[in-house]
């Protein structure tokens, strides 16, 4: 098995998930330093919340002694921690926030043509939610949904980052931040890490970039 170089992690319900979280704490701080000490690795937490809110919520961890050596704010942006505290990696922070201006706009441009494409398949067809970044409709029959969801699908939706899922009657369509991955590969790019010796662990829509083959080839997902 390869050498865990670069251990990259979601936040909340994967490594922060309630108040009693202790006894992981404990668990999790054992199993870092030894992964540092044996194979120099680095810690980077990969989290959709904002630089403010992070530090909120890992106060407990950090008071476990734990510090990551790099954070992914807002899906996207790179902080290194220093004894100046974290610090912008600030030209990626400049790119990545055009490529996800712009990446926005197209996406909300497909969900509003895509329901007014699907209401015009069936009369029956109910929007039940339509919001800039959501859409949820209605069909008549479970036939109609499969047939719509099929239709999504073949759009390569995910290039825009939306994801297309079915439940009985019902397609929903949701923009779900997907730069989780494009962080992680900068990163890795910038210390030098092979995707071979990635571990990826996160377990919602937003994490999936981080955990596809050629970004970590390592992979978890807590249950």
């Amino acid at each position: 098995m390869p050498e865990i170089k670069l251990l990259a992690t979601d936040l909340d319900g994967t490594i922060i998930d309630s108040a009693n979280d202790l006894p992981f704490y404990v668990f999790f701080k054992e199993k870092l330093w030894n992964l540092k000490r044996n194979n120099g690795t680095y810690w980077v937490v990969c989290t959709g919340r904002t630089l403010s809110s992070f530090k909120r919520i890992f106060a407990p961890m950090k008071v476990m002694g734990m510090d990551p050596d790099f954070i992914i704010t807002s899906h996207s942006y790179i902080f290194s921690i220093s004894p100046f505290g974290y610090v912008p990696h600030l030209l990626w922070s400049i790119a990545i926030w055009l490529h996800v201006w712009k990446t926005l706009k197209e996406a909300q441009r497909m969900l509003d043509e895509w329901r007014r494409f699907l209401i015009r398949m069936t009369i029956r067809t109910k929007v039940l939610i339509n919001k800039k970044d959501q859409i949820l409709l209605s069909f008549d029959s479970a036939d109609s949904a499969q047939i719509a969801y099929s239709m999504l699908l073949e759009r390569d939706c995910m290039k825009v980052g939306i994801h297309v899922r079915k439940y009985g009657n019902h397609v929903e369509a949701r923009i779900v931040p997907f730069t989780k991955g494009l962080a992680l590969n900068e990163l890795a790019k910038q210390i030098g890490i092979a995707s071979d010796n990635i571990l990826a662990i996160g377990n919602g829509r937003n994490d999936i970039s981080m955990l596809e083959e050629g970004i970590a080839e390592m992979t978890g997902c807590p249950v």
